[in-house]
Parts: structure tokens; C-alpha cells; sequence
């Protein structure tokens, strides 16, 4: 792992986390994920074919400006289809104080919150539809924030179990280039999920360009007030090999969040 960096799930310099209900990982380790229910709580029903991966659907975002409000509503991706991945990514900042802490929603299960020394803080959560679904989706802090979140919607999962596994890391070295961890996963037919979400060490809005895999494909979804977010997703190039996934920046980011997810097919 090269300087700068910090591994998600363990405690690092520079980084205090907030684990999930997944307990901990070994260092360099990928965390496994707990089977899941649908966000309304009823059954499970895939919206995929076994052994077919799973694939991207659409995408919604919202930004907030306003640091007296602790609170966004972001509009989830219209599609409604029971059994798809809703993936929801934040980065949030309270300047002149703590990092905000956002609270996982009812229905949610919570991948990893990270919060550095100084004000910002990135969240990720996913939830698996139901036969009902909301229009829009409340994430709540503890104080008030700016930022931006992002609701990703991904088919073809498998309901029960849709994340294999996911690693996350976080920069805080000014650069361009940033890089996700890479793990093994078990079935060739995911679909690999990389984010990257991005404070700008400069003033000016920044876009980012993927780099490896060059095949994939990817969402420059929105930027506000320096921070920024990427998702790019795809198959594994070389299984049971996933990762890592390499992506630059048009700007100096001297903060950005990553994380690489494997979605898994039915059985």
C-alpha cells in the first residue's frame, strides 16, 4: 500500500473509523458482507439470472449548501424493479469543526464511515428494493454539513447476499492519481464497483478520468464546492483478481475516499 494511505477497516494514522454491523477485517483484508432483506422488509426476490452479472441501471445525485441543515434527500434512481442494489455514497464537511457523522438509515446496511482529523467525512451504504419504494431517501448527520450524495441502482443481484466483498481507502496525500485496493472473490460473473470521492487541494471544480480498466465504464455524476465523486463499475479483467481500479483527478486532491465492491449473480 503505497504512503499516504490507510486501510478502511482498520485503524490507521490520520483516520478514526466507525465500523459496520461486519465486524473487523484483518489488515489488507476484504470485508465479507451479511445477507441482506429487502429495504420494505419483505421477501427476497432476485432480479437477476444465476450466473449472468449483474449490471448498472441508473443514478441520482444531490448536493447540499447549507451548513445550518444536517440533513440531504437525495431522489432514488427511478427504475422500480424489487430485488436491485441501491448503493449510496456521501462525502460530507462541517468547516470549522468536527467531521459530521451521517447516520445509516432504517433499511441500510452501513460498508464503512470514515472521518479524518480535520472536517470531512465519507459515508457508503446499500440496501436491496422491495415490492414498495420510496421516491426519495433522507441521510441524516449529527450536525449540520455541506457535501454531496449519490444513490447508484444496480440490477441483477443476487437479493439474499449482493455484496461479496468491498475494501475501501482513504488519501490524504495531494495528488492526481488515486488507486482502490484489490481482493480475491469466488465468482468471475460479479460486477465490480469502484467510487472515488474527492476534495479538491485547489480551487476549481474537478473531473476525473478512469484509467484502469480502461474498458469500464463510468459517471463523472457531480461536483460542488471542490468535492467531487466518480463510480465506475465492470467486470473482473483478470479473476479471481479484483483490482485494483486507477483513476485520475483533473485537480490536486489532498482528500479522497475509494472503494471497491464486488456485486454477486444469483446462485
Amino acid at each position: 500500500m503505497r504512503a499516504g494511505l490507510a486501510a478502511l477497516f482498520v485503524l490507521a494514522s490520520g483516520c478514526s473509523l466507525i465500523l459496520g454491523d461486519f465486524g473487523e477485517s484483518a489488515p489488507g483484508d476484504a470485508s465479507p458482507v451479511p445477507d441482506a432483506s429487502p429495504g420494505d422488509g419483505g421477501a427476497c426476490v432476485s432480479s437477476g439470472v444465476a450466473g449472468v452479472r449483474p449490471f448498472f441501471r441508473s443514478i441520482a445525485s444531490k448536493t447540499q449548501n447549507d451548513e445550518t441543515k444536517n440533513s440531504i434527500t437525495v431522489p432514488v434512481p427511478v427504475l422500480a424493479n424489487p430485488g436491485d442494489l441501491l448503493l449510496a455514497s456521501l462525502i460530507v464537511a462541517h468547516n470549522g469543526g468536527d467531521a459530521p457523522t451521517v447516520m445509516t438509515p432504517a433499511g441500510w446496511t452501513q460498508i464503512g464511515l470514515v472521518k479524518n482529523n480535520g472536517s470531512y467525512a465519507s459515508a457508503t451504504f446499500w440496501t436491496v428494493t422491495g415490492s414498495t419504494e420510496q421516491l426519495e431517501q433522507v441521510f441524516v448527520a449529527d450536525i449540520g454539513f455541506k457535501g454531496l450524495a449519490v444513490i447508484s441502482r444496480f440490477g441483477g443481484v443476487r437479493c439474499d447476499q449482493p455484496v461479496e466483498r468491498v475494501q475501501g481507502v482513504t488519501s490524504i496525500e495531494a495528488t492526481l492519481k488515486f488507486s482502490t485496493p484489490g481482493f480475491q472473490i469466488t465468482n468471475s460473473n460479479d460486477l465490480l464497483v469502484a467510487t472515488f470521492a474527492g476534495n479538491s487541494a485547489t480551487a476549481g471544480m474537478s473531473t476525473w478520468s478512469l484509467e484502469d480498466p480502461a474498458s469500464w465504464m463510468f459517471q463523472n455524476t457531480l461536483v460542488q464546492s471542490g468535492r467531487s465523486y466518480l463510480i465506475a463499475y465492470g467486470p473482473p479483467v483478470t479473476p479471481p483478481q479484483a483490482g485494483p481500479v486507477v483513476a485520475s483527478a483533473s485537480l490536486l486532491q489532498d482528500e479522497v475516499f475509494l472503494h471497491l465492491i464486488a456485486l454477486s449473480p444469483p446462485p
